[in-house]
């Protein structure tokens, strides 16, 4: 994800400089976005080569937007200002980012709390004593299969099935996360769509130079 967002943002920097344009290649970057969590939502637990894959789409949309973000930042900045807006545009990502860690956890951890409920009913349903049920629950959860092999009644067709209930809920806890995070984005590539481009200002001038541009070399000796 990271080498491909290294790519993308430097792609996306050349064309911006060509093009003098940075609103659709901004939306482009936040439908990107979109199909990576689509894609992400509908594994399942048989999935295995295309989570490997999706994490591309997610590297060159973060690099796009790294790159055009703070660039309509900028170019939406008085002069003076525009150390301030850069910082604050880095700021407010992270802070996008605590909140939506927060977020998502509680979709995540909420799912999980189904977890126990549903491997007690397996081993109900499978025949299980209730004196090992605890043992049952917690071995399945921790991916022991020495302790689930040592529980007195235990059965393969009991491993199997609470390995099963195990990893579905796993998906559907992350299939949550997958799917808050894409409804954050379409609400962003919405708003992408509005933005103005200004073509005047793309251009070679320093907008905060470290000189003024009145002051002439003599008056500086």
């Amino acid at each position: 994800m990271l080498i491909c967002s290294m790519i993308g943002a430097g792609l996306t920097g050349v064309y911006c400089a060509i093009e003098c344009r940075v609103r659709w290649v901004t939306v482009l970057a936040f439908v990107i976005f979109i199909i990576f969590f689509i894609g992400m939502a509908t594994t399942n637990r048989y999935t295995d080569q295309p989570v490997w894959g999706y994490p591309v789409l997610l590297g060159f949309a973060l690099g796009m937007t790294l790159t055009t973000l703070v660039t309509i930042a900028q170019l939406s900045t008085p002069p003076h200002l525009i150390s301030i807006a850069s910082g604050l545009t880095i700021s407010i990502r992270s802070l996008g980012g605590t909140v939506g860690i927060a977020v998502y956890n509680t979709l995540f951890t909420d799912q999980l709390h189904k977890l126990t409920p549903k491997l007690t009913q397996v081993a109900l349903a499978q025949g299980l004593g209730r004196d090992h049920i605890r043992r049952f629950v917690y071995a399945i959860k921790d991916q022991n299969k020495t302790v689930l092999t040592n529980i007195p009644g235990i059965t393969e067709a009991m491993i199997r099935e609470g390995q099963v209930v195990f990893k579905d809920t796993y998906v559907l806890a992350f299939r949550n996360v997958w799917i808050a995070a894409g409804c954050f984005v379409v609400l962003a590539a919405v708003a992408s769509v509005f933005l103005h481009d200004k073509e005047t200002e793309f251009n070679m001038e320093i907008d905060a130079p470290v000189e003024h541009p009145t002051t002439d070399k003599g008056s500086l000796s």
